[in-house]
């Protein structure tokens, strides 16, 4: 397995993702505090939230997430950053 793939991999699958994205899906912008692999922010892209900015502190994670996400950070609809707020 790429070392992509194994960041992606080491994250865990993203609960109540069905409910998040419902509850979301009209906003004009998330911020997730708690990016991870950036499971729920590739959901809330996917159903049609205009732009979500990802913070962790975790560099593995931001790696992770901006390799899952790199699609949606090219047209400026998302952005992953690295702090501990």
């Amino acid at each position: 397995m790429d070392r992509k793939r194994q960041l992606i991999s080491e994250y865990h699958a993203p609960v109540l993702i069905a409910q998040v994205t419902d509850y979301l899906r009209d906003a004009k912008r998330v911020l997730d505090g708690t990016l991870g692999g950036g499971g729920h922010a590739v959901a809330l892209l996917e159903a049609g939230v205009p732009e979500v900015v990802g913070l962790d502190r975790d560099p593995e994670a931001i790696e992770a997430a901006t390799t899952r996400l790199h699609d949606f950070a090219t047209t400026g609809r998302f952005a992953a950053y690295r702090t501990n707020c």
